[in-house]
């Protein structure tokens, strides 16, 4: 039988404020010697605990406070500003004395990729001054928050396609009759993942189209034009469709790929425009 350890670990930062312990009659200078690494995941929600204490590592009364976290990239560039939550009620109870909570949503870390990210946290007192509170070992005034990815599952992005290479059909045939007709790039179906993808949807849009559209695919292991040229890949055209709009329209096709390495589109038009497809997987 094969065992999974897992531990729950808060994700608490030790910060330090720049004030004198009251109590103090001599205020020793503490310097925090080890700050463990504060990491965050896509795909979740992320929640930080802020640890308040002074000089004399006795913790700070917050209660009452606004204490901020300004999240930023590694060019200083704010991605956010967390307004934190005071757990400090003002009371003597030391287990949430100088404590206080950030949530960075999963929606947050949605369009940012895994990176390390600053962070610097600063409290606003009842006069508005601002108290910088320090976060790393040398009384450095920002942190470091490690940005992770991979560890929840996540759909594969729709990829869009615009660019078609124009093929004119000349064998014996007067100018009027040669017909032009458009390809896109190969756009591959097989990834490599666990369960592989059986069925993609095309979402083609058309303005003002007159003409036909058509989808094929081939086994060819191989991506380039010869795939879909080539007897020995099997060459099939899924799909056949005139179409013809006054307005913007889009066609959606749905596929099955579950034979097929490569798929593209293709048309012959009259009047309109085939302005764009999309690959849904």
């Amino acid at each position: 039988m094969q065992k999974i350890s897992s531990y729950l670990y808060s994700n608490r930062v030790q910060l330090l404020a720049d004030v004198v312990a009251l109590d103090a009659a001599y205020p020793v200078e503490w310097k925090i010697v080890y700050q463990r690494p504060v990491k965050i995941y896509k795909g979740v929600d992320n929640v930080i605990t802020l640890d308040v204490k002074n000089a004399d590592q006795k913790r700070v009364n917050i209660f009452g406070k606004t204490i901020r976290v300004v999240v930023m990239d590694q060019t200083e560039k704010e991605i956010n500003t967390y307004t934190a939550t005071v757990l400090d009620d003002g009371s003597t109870v030391d287990a949430l004395t100088g404590i206080a909570t950030v949530t960075i949503s999963e929606s947050d870390l949605a369009n940012l990729q895994p990176q390390f990210l600053k962070f610097s946290v600063y409290m606003v007192n009842s006069d508005t001054t601002k108290t910088l509170l320090y976060g790393d070992s040398k009384y450095g005034s920002h942190g470091t928050i490690e940005l992770l990815g991979g560890v929840m599952p996540k759909s594969r992005p729709v990829q869009t396609y615009d660019d078609f290479q124009q093929n004119t059909n000349y064998q014996g045939l007067a100018v009027s009759e040669r017909i032009v007709t458009y390809y896109s790039s190969a756009i591959p179906v097989k990834f490599y993942e666990g369960e592989a993808t059986t069925s993609v949807t095309v979402e083609v849009a058309l303005t003002n189209f007159v003409g036909t559209v058509s989808v094929e695919a081939t086994k060819s292991p191989v991506i380039g034009n010869e795939a879909f040229l080539s007897p020995a890949f099997v060459v099939s055209r899924i799909y056949d469709e005139a179409h013809m709009s006054s307005d913007t329209e889009i066609a959606t096709f749905v596929i099955d790929v579950t034979d097929y390495t490569y798929i593209r589109v293709k048309y012959t038009n009259s009047a309109g425009s085939v302005d764009s497809f999309q690959v849904i997987s």
